[in-house]
């Protein structure tokens, strides 16, 4: 059985929910995009350490970024110039913050 590719918004709701999840009370949350990837297997309903309920990615999601190589990359690995290493300070969707 073929699985069909994921989208663009797939791929950065995906990569959102490995790095810092969604809470599920989000008004801004994309609601379908994570419905349709937990009905694929990628991301699921968890309870964070302060009891709150957060999409985050499961060991099949985190997987299928790992094999397709959409990890991000913090840029500090191979520059000179004062850029973070930690994800929760770098500047989402900044090509000079990460590297997709």
């Amino acid at each position: 059985m073929k699985v069909a590719p994921l989208s663009a918004r797939q791929r950065s709701v995906l990569i959102a929910c490995v790095w810092r999840g969604y809470r599920h009370d989000d008004p801004n949350a994309p609601k379908g995009t994570l419905r349709t990837l937990e009905s694929r297997g990628l991301v699921a309903l968890r309870v964070s350490r302060k009891q709150r309920e957060v999409w985050r990615a499961t060991d099949v999601g985190r997987g299928l970024i790992a094999a397709e190589g959409l990890r991000p990359e913090l840029l500090h690995r191979r520059s000179q110039y004062g850029y973070t290493h930690s994800p929760a300070q770098a500047m989402r969707g900044e090509p000079e913050a990460m590297r997709a």
